[in-house]
C-alpha cells in the first residue's frame, strides 16, 4: 500500500496566492469595462445635450426674427420715441 504525501504549507499558500490574483485580474478587467461604459454614456449625453441647446437657440432665433419681422416686438419692445426717425434699438 503506498502512502501519499501531505500537501506541504507552501503548495496551500501558493495556490491561494494564484487564485486571488486570478481574481483581481478579472474584478480589474470587469471594473474597466464598467467605466468605459459610463466614459461612453456621459460621451454621447453631453453631446445630446449640446445638440438640444442648438436646436433651441435655433428655434428661439427664428421665432424672434419672425415676431420682429411681424411687427409684434416692433410695437411691445421697441416704441418709437420722438427724438427717433426709426424703432430706438
Amino acid at each position: 500500500m503506498k502512502i501519499s504525501q501531505p500537501i506541504s504549507q507552501t503548495a496551500v499558500r501558493g495556490v491561494a496566492l494564484i487564485t486571488t490574483l486570478i481574481f483581481l485580474a478579472v474584478a480589474l478587467v470587469v471594473f474597466a469595462s464598467i467605466f468605459s461604459w459610463v466614459n461612453s454614456n456621459a460621451t454621447v449625453t453631453a453631446r445630446n445635450n449640446q445638440y438640444q441647446m442648438s436646436e433651441n437657440a435655433a428655434e428661439s432665433a427664428v421665432k424672434w426674427l419672425w415676431a420682429r419681422w411681424t411687427g409684434i416686438l416692433k410695437a411691445a419692445a421697441f416704441p418709437t420715441w420722438p427724438a427717433c426717425t426709426r424703432p430706438c434699438l
